[in-house]
């Protein structure tokens, strides 16, 4: 069972500490929301899992075996990452897009196997973008690039998702629907972690909940323990009456 350890792990940018020693374990088949507010290291906590980020102190280790000692090929082919900036710095195709959450499994000068192109073409239907095959990345709205992006995602089938805002240009429609994906996945057998702003969404949808404030994980797990209203309180600066539900927040002057 895919299993990923981040045991006392912190990082710096330029200088500047952005995440305090903080530690995390979780397995295949479950979700976990990073929540928090902005620069909250939500995202320093993600590239750190997916070996994008090598940590000042601490480890982290997939299955036992430190990701540092992975080579980028084999670390790409397990974690699939996708970034809060969905930009694409070229115009390419859509479906050409989604195919490049298959080079990891490329053979170079090899053309894409029929695996390829069947999880190609199922990453597609899940994230809704089928019909968008042919178009333009860039002339795509944002909500249809968003999906384009976790599309590339879903068609790496990777064990360890990591998901970096991935809700955060869509409308309530999508937003529901990738996060269905988000579970669906889960329950076929990826460990999927995922920075989220909703907070409601997150409870709903997420099997542990980690709450980050100011590069600290402040309270990890369930939805009813981590969440708590003086923890809300304290890092978000609301107040929740009557549980997450829509016109139940307001703010703590």
């Amino acid at each position: 069972m895919t299993r990923l350890v981040l045991h006392n792990v912190s990082a710096r940018y330029e200088g500047a500490l952005a995440l305090e020693p903080a530690s995390l374990e979780a397995e295949a088949g479950r979700v976990v929301a990073l929540v928090g507010p902005n620069g909250a290291g939500k995202s320093t906590l993600l590239r750190l899992a997916g070996g994008l980020l090598m940590p000042e102190t601490g480890s982290v280790a997939l299955d036992g075996q430190p990701l540092a000692t992975l080579s980028d090929r084999a670390r790409a082919r397990r974690i699939a990452y996708l970034a809060a900036d969905q930009a694409v710095a070229w115009s390419l195709q859509v479906e050409r897009l989604v195919a490049l959450g298959r080079a990891p499994f490329l053979q170079p000068l090899r053309r894409l196997s029929e695996r390829d192109t069947d999880a190609i073409t199922q990453a597609m239907r899940t994230a809704d973008i089928a019909h968008l095959a042919d178009r333009r990345v860039d002339t795509l709205s944002s909500g249809e690039r968003a999906r384009a992006q976790l599309a590339r995602v879903l068609a790496t089938r990777a064990d360890v998702v990591l998901l970096d805002e991935p809700i955060a240009a869509l409308d309530p429609r999508h937003q529901l629907r990738v996060m269905d994906i988000v579970r669906a996945i889960a329950k076929q057998g990826a460990l999927v972690i995922m920075a989220i702003h909703a907070l409601d969404l997150a409870v709903r949808y997420a099997d542990e909940i980690v709450v980050m404030a100011d590069g600290h994980i402040r309270a990890s797990g369930p939805a009813g323990t981590s969440l708590s209203p003086d923890l809300l309180a304290e890092v978000f600066g609301i107040c929740i009456d009557g549980g997450l539900q829509p016109n139940s927040a307001r703010l703590i002057d």
